[in-house]
């Protein structure tokens, strides 16, 4: 038997099936008391916090930063007045929460953001109903069978490295998918019925390249991966394949498989509670080109604020915006790349650009780095300047940003979510 769905991370396995099944949620029970129902929700709120820190010790990189963001979901102050106050409403706990979760939701623009409160809601609620999860402790070399994951399960199952995954529900820019992609395992989304169709036991080979599921009929699946090396070799003009990375472990994987640079790296990732020095920002830029053997590294700049605090800053601007706003910290990670960029093949790429005056402030920041590091003596390179091509009206001034710019990067994610006016999340956004 075969079952087609969308490849979301690349690479083959076959391995036995672990058909995991989640619990159907008991009715909600009368309510006992405001302060009955409050403290369950301190409780559910303070597990659910507990249980995704244990995994953020477990994990780095991609996964890691978006379990923290789940986190301050889950701690957020205004999230917990709006739940309160629904308790206050003689809602039941799983009431207040689901309430307070559509009310934000519903304000939201940023969909990435709306759909990290729906996951936590749906983990704090089953908490509060004593839901237990499935079973992910016995994934280690199985191919996992699902209906639908969270970002939290997704990182769950990484920790007990399963062959491969495949789920019924979820879209291949979900941060489900990012986590299992840069944990290196194969995994099909939108694979209808593959929890009613495959059972326990099965021999199951997945192509999470083709979307291709093959139970019970190893082999079939087996298509030939096109190499990044072979792929340029065998085109009309030169392609060169790179990989995007938010770790120096990840850029260390890039070039194990072959990558010709790192397109991408995620600097906000970087960034936990406290702000990276200059000398330790130097070091790890230095760190990554050596990881890819001196190939081509293109650094993107803070792609913090809205949604996305880091290190305690808050913003309502994003990307460039936020860096223009918070000057000195946009100069400390602009020197430490212009410094990075004697040692190799570095570049730098700003990210949300909206308008051609941001270009040209940045233009005007690197230049002013540039005659403090000559004064301080120190060695330094301008690199390349880039801009990220991720919303409709970058697109419609490009040809301006063009003349400014040294390169375009086509943020494909966020850019087609943005056209179709849909979430990361949205399962047909593959089509």
């Amino acid at each position: 038997m075969i079952i087609y769905g969308n490849g979301v991370s690349g690479g083959m396995a076959c391995a036995k099936a672990l058909v995991l099944k989640k619990l159907t949620l008991p009715p909600n029970r009368g309510i006992v008391s405001y302060n009955g129902e409050s403290e369950r929700i301190n409780c559910a709120v303070s597990k659910y916090v507990k249980e995704t820190q244990r995994l953020i010790a477990l994990t780095d990189g991609t996964a890691r930063e978006i379990l923290k963001a789940q986190i301050s979901v889950a701690k957020d102050a205004f999230f917990l007045s709006l739940v309160d106050g629904e308790t206050e409403r003689n809602k039941t706990a799983e009431e207040a929460v689901e309430s307070a979760c559509e009310i934000i939701c519903g304000a939201f623009s940023n969909r990435e953001r709306a759909c990290d409160i729906k996951a936590v809601c749906g983990g704090v609620i089953n908490i509060l109903n004593g839901v237990r999860e499935p079973g992910y402790g016995r994934a280690n070399g199985r191919t996992v069978i699902i209906k639908s994951i969270t970002p939290k399960e997704a990182a769950e199952l990484c920790v007990h490295s399963p062959s491969a995954v495949i789920c019924e529900e979820g879209g291949a820019l979900s941060h489900s998918a990012v986590i299992l992609r840069a944990s290196g395992i194969p995994a099909v989304f939108r694979a209808a019925g593959a929890t009613d169709y495959i059972k326990d036991g099965d021999e199951v080979t997945v192509n999470g390249d083709t979307g291709e599921i093959c139970v019970n009929e190893s082999g079939r699946c087996f298509m030939p991966r096109i190499e990044a090396e072979s792929y340029g070799a065998k085109a009309d003009c030169p392609v060169k394949v790179f990989a995007n990375a938010a770790s120096l472990k990840e850029a260390g994987e890039a070039e194990k498989y072959g990558a010709q640079g790192i397109g991408l790296f995620r600097t906000e990732f970087l960034f936990g509670r406290n702000i990276l020095t200059e000398e330790e920002q130097l070091k790890i830029y230095t760190d990554a080109l050596n990881a890819v053997g001196g190939k081509p590294v293109i650094v993107r700049k803070l792609d913090a604020g809205k949604d996305k605090d880091i290190a305690g800053f808050k913003s309502e601007k994003r990307g460039i915006a936020f860096c223009l706003e918070n000057k000195e910290l946009f100069k400390m990670q602009l020197r430490a790349v212009m410094r990075a960029a004697v040692k190799g093949d570095i570049r730098t790429l700003l990210p949300y650009v909206t308008d051609i005056g941001e270009l040209t402030a940045a233009r005007a920041v690197m230049e002013e780095c540039a005659s403090e590091l000559e004064k301080e003596g120190f060695e330094y390179k301008k690199p390349p300047l880039g801009v990220m091509i991720e919303t409709p009206s970058a697109v419609n001034i490009s040809d301006k940003l063009a003349s400014v710019a040294d390169f375009f990067s086509i943020g494909t994610n966020d850019l087609t979510a943005g056209i179709l006016g849909k979430s990361r999340e949205y399962t047909e956004i593959s089509d």
